[in-house]
């Protein structure tokens, strides 16, 4: 909500982009997790050893995507964009909120 305020209330034209994060980046599992959650789910996740993961995709000639599935399997947080949906800037509480409605 911050940001939104900051852009609204600018005395003038903003010239740049903007980015919006917040203090603790959520990973895609914990994403999935907290939507499953707000559903009243389990999250659903099986854990999968990186090597294993590795090992799968270099079999099937795809190790080029082992980036994209290193995000997808949680290891890095997403940091293309996040925004703040909970009111006291927990995430993952937004996420389930946003969820049930």
């Amino acid at each position: 909500m911050a940001a939104i305020d900051t852009v609204l209330t600018a005395p003038e034209r903003l010239r740049r982009p903007l980015i919006v994060a917040d203090p603790k980046a959520l990973t895609i599992p914990e994403m999935i997790a907290a939507l499953r959650g707000g559903l009243g789910r389990r999250p659903g996740l099986i854990p999968v050893p990186l090597s294993l993961l590795e090992t799968a995709l270099r079999v099937a000639g795809r190790s080029e995507t082992l980036p994209a599935a290193c995000r997808l399997a949680g290891r890095r947080p997403v940091r293309h964009f996040r925004a703040r949906l909970g009111a006291d800037g927990d995430n993952a509480e937004g996420l389930a909120a946003l969820a049930r409605s």
